[in-house]
């Protein structure tokens, strides 16, 4: 693996830049690391999250250093058969955009200059990857979307957002 950029943001807390916020292979290095958390849990590590490009790792820092962590990073890495894995795992997420539980579907609509049941085809046709999870509990930041569905996100963002909402901001839509 190439170079990683990385800093301490705290004590016990290590951030990893392993590419671009929306680079596959940077989300597919990403998964790989998952595969050989999940399989292996070394002690020192208490936690981790990735999102759009960054891998944070909470670590026991008294059980390990820098050098030790992107040694293992790259020792879990070789294994070049985790990389078909990483595209084998779709979920289904059943959407409904019925007017009374999609506020915005004519908006949105008429900003994209397409009939409500053509948005929906697009919507729904096009399969997304997870690039982060966040902000809330559950909350998936899912991209691409199609280009013929790229809005630029509300000027003044809803406060209250009720539970399993579809949102479609530039080229990602979130769950």
């Amino acid at each position: 693996m190439e170079t990683m950029n990385w800093f301490w943001l705290s004590e016990d807390n290590l951030l990893i830049h392993l590419g671009s916020p929306m680079d596959s292979k940077a989300l597919i290095t990403a998964i790989q690391i998952e595969h050989s958390i999940n399989d292996q849990r070394p002690e020192w590590l208490l936690d981790h999250c990735y999102g759009f490009g960054k891998l944070s790792l909470r670590v026991k820092p008294h059980l390990v250093d820098a050098e030790q962590i992107l040694d293992w990073l790259n020792f879990s890495l070789r294994d070049e058969g985790l990389v078909d894995q990483c595209n084998e795992s779709v979920i289904v997420i059943e959407a409904c955009y019925d007017e009374r539980v999609a506020p915005d579907l004519y908006a949105v609509c008429e900003r994209l200059e397409l009939l409500p049941d053509e948005m929906v085809k697009i919507h729904c046709e096009t399969t997304y990857r997870v690039w982060a999870t966040g902000f809330a509990a559950g909350f998936g930041y899912l991209g691409e979307t199609d280009a013929r569905l790229h809005l630029p996100r509300k000027d003044v963002p809803l406060t209250r957002i009720p539970a399993g909402s579809l949102a479609i901001a530039a080229n990602q839509t979130a769950v």
